[in-house]
């Protein structure tokens, strides 16, 4: 989640050794960079998106009936 985290909230600097050393617990080196290729793709779609004021084409359900949520 941290590394989420580093993807959605900041466009800026580099990852903590902390961070990174926790990762390496779980993954190898291709398996870190697939991961954050994964975040950058829908970081920057949500992103674009949210410039471009473009929402989703099958909105869900509301769990409660009614309008669905957008």
């Amino acid at each position: 989640m941290k590394l989420a985290d580093w993807h959605a909230f900041r466009s800026w600097g580099r990852i903590d050794e902390e961070t990174l050393a926790v990762l390496h617990k779980h993954f190898s080196d291709p398996e870190i960079v697939e991961i954050g290729c994964y975040f950058a793709i829908v970081t920057g779609f949500q992103k674009f998106n949210s410039v471009f004021q473009i929402e989703y084409a099958c909105p869900l359900p509301h769990a409660g009936g009614g309008e669905p949520a957008r």
